[in-house]
């Protein structure tokens, strides 16, 4: 099952830079994510860290959606924030499953 809310306790990965320091035991290197989607014809280090940051950012909107929603006092407004939540959560459902199926977690 892929980590979709990555902490060292659920397993999650990251490939180290200049400025991100990974623990050694959840390093990813670019030859592992290299490995993914090999028949494609991508830059699969690429599409990875790409879908990651999309996953990222979407995630972020699901919750702010939701902390808006909670805390609107306008009926119209919380409504809104609903329905705008929903749709940033089918998002991260598309997401997840193209990490899945790309292989990676």
């Amino acid at each position: 099952m892929p980590t979709f809310t990555p902490t060292k306790e659920t397993g999650g990965t990251a490939q180290p830079n200049e400025v991100l320091y990974v623990d050694p035991t959840a390093r990813v290197s670019a030859e592992q994510l290299g490995s993914l989607m090999p028949d494609a014809g991508l830059n699969s280090v690429f599409v990875a860290d790409l879908l990651s940051a999309m996953l990222t950012h979407e995630r972020c909107g699901a919750h702010l959606y939701r902390t808006v929603a909670a805390r609107s006092h306008n009926p119209m407004l919380e409504a809104r924030y609903v329905r705008f939540g929903e749709e940033t959560e089918h998002h991260v459902a598309v997401l997840e499953e193209l990490v899945t199926s790309s292989g990676a977690r």
